[in-house]
C-alpha cells in the first residue's frame, strides 16, 4: 500500500505537533520517522493509524482519503511500545486475538497464526504465557498478533526501547527480514538514529513538527540539507567550526586557528559559515598531505577503532576516529588531511 500525507497538520492547543508534512511512502517501503523527543514523529504515527484526526491535510492509502476512516477499518496493524499482550491468554491466543473480533472461525484462526508464529520463529512457545516470555519473546508475539489479519500496512511505534542493546540488534534485523519477507509497508517510529540508519529504505527526519529532510539513510549521511540534519546523524558527532569565505580567493578560513580551506567547489553566497567535518573525514596522514595539525588531548579506546580528541588552536577541539594502526599518545601533535568537509 502506498501513503501520501499531503499538506498534514496536527495541533493540540498552542502546539503544532506537526506542521505542513508532505511525503509519499513507495508500497513495500520501510520507512523510519526519526527525531528528538517531542518532534512530532509518534503524532504522525498516530494520525496515520487514524488514533488522531489531523487538524487539517490530508491522508492517502492507495488514493483513497483516509481522513475519517476508523483505525478498526484502515487495514493496519500495529506494534506498540509495551505489546500490550493479554496476559491471561496463551501465546497462540494472544496471536489469534485480532481473528476472534474478524468472527473468523477457530480452526481457520489457529493455522493463520501458527503460520505467523513460524515467520516471527516463536512456533515452539504457542502454549507459554506472556510472563514466561523473554522481551524478544514478548516483542515476536506483539509482531505476529499485527500481522495475522494480513495488514496492508504495519506501523511500529518504538518498538525495540524495552530491550537491552544485544537483542535491540538482533531485533532490528529480524523486523527488517520479516517486513522484507511479507512485502509489507512499514513505518517505524524511533529516537535512535542507528536503527533508523540500519532498518530504513528511508528516513524521515523531524524537529519540532518540521519536516527536515526525507531520503535515504545514506544520502542524508553523506549529504545532510542543514545543520541539524548533520548534527543529528553520526557518531561521534560531526565537528562544526566556523569559517569565513573569501569570496576573491575562494578560501574558506577555519575560525581564529589561521587554518584554511579551499571553497572553490562549493555553492557559497555567505561570508559567515558554519563548516561541518565528520571524525572519520579526519584523516592522519604525511606532513606534506595534511591541511593542519592537532595535539592530542585524549583517547577513547572503542573496541575497533579510537576516538582521539585534538586542539587545533585557540582552545578548538575537534574528534576524530581513527584505527589501530597508530601508535598515538595524549600530548603528540598529529598532521592531519580533511578528506571532505560540509558547509552551513
Amino acid at each position: 500500500m502506498k501513503i501520501i500525507l499531503e499538506n498534514l497538520n496536527k495541533d493540540f492547543n498552542e502546539v503544532k505537533a506537526v506542521n505542513n508534512l508532505n511525503i509519499e511512502i513507495k508500497d513495500g517501503e520501510l520507512v523510519s520517522l526519526l527525531g528528538p523527543s517531542g518532534c512530532g514523529k509518534s503524532t504522525t504515527l498516530f494520525l496515520i493509524a487514524g488514533l488522531h484526526k489531523p487538524t487539517s491535510g490530508n491522508i492517502y492509502f492507495d488514493d483513497e482519503l483516509m481522513n475519517n476512516i476508523e483505525p478498526e477499518d484502515r487495514g493496519i496493524g500495529m506494534v506498540f511500545q509495551n505489546y500490550a499482550l493479554y496476559p491471561h491468554m496463551s501465546v497462540l491466543k494472544n496471536i489469534m486475538f485480532p481473528l476472534k473480533m474478524q468472527k473468523i472461525n477457530k480452526k481457520e484462526s489457529e493455522k493463520l497464526a501458527i503460520e505467523m508464529a513460524e515467520l516471527t520463529k516463536i512456533e515452539d512457545l504457542l502454549d507459554r504465557k506472556p510472563s514466561q516470555l523473554s522481551g524478544g519473546q514478548q516483542q515476536r508475539v506483539a509482531i505476529a498478533r499485527a500481522l495475522v489479519k494480513k495488514p496492508k500496512l504495519l506501523l511500529l511505534d518504538e518498538p525495540l526501547s524495552n530491550l537491552d542493546a544485544r537483542l535491540r540488534i538482533e531485533m532490528r534485523e529480524e523486523i527488517k527480514r520479516i517486513q522484507k519477507e511479507v512485502k509489507i509497508t512499514t513505518v517505524f517510529v524511533t529516537h535512535d538514529q542507528e536503527e533508523a540508519m540500519s532498518i530504513s529504505d528511508k528516513i524521515l527526519l523531524m524537529k519540532d513538527g518540521i519536516y527536515q529532510q526525507y531520503d535515504t539513510p545514506k544520502n542524508m549521511y553523506t549529504n545532510p540539507k542543514n545543520k541539524f540534519v548533520a548534527e543529528f546523524l553520526g557518531n561521534p558527532p560531526i565537528n562544526f567550526i566556523e569559517g569565513r569565505f573569501n569570496k576573491d580567493t575562494k578560501v574558506i578560513r577555519l575560525g581564529n586557528t589561521g587554518l584554511t580551506i579551499d571553497g572553490k567547489d562549493e555553492e557559497i553566497d555567505k561570508e559567515i559559515l558554519s563548516i561541518g567535518i565528520r571524525p572519520e573525514d579526519l584523516i592522519i596522514t604525511d606532513k606534506e598531505k595534511a591541511n593542519f595539525e592537532i595535539t592530542i588531548k585524549s583517547l577513547q579506546t572503542m573496541g575497533k577503532e579510537i576516538y582521539v580528541m585534538g586542539d587545533i588552536g585557540e582552545n578548538k577541539d575537534i574528534v576524530l576516529v581513527t584505527s589501530w594502526d597508530h601508535n598515538l599518545v595524549v600530548g603528540e601533535k598529529v598532521p592531519i588531511h580533511i578528506r571532505k568537509f560540509h558547509v552551513f
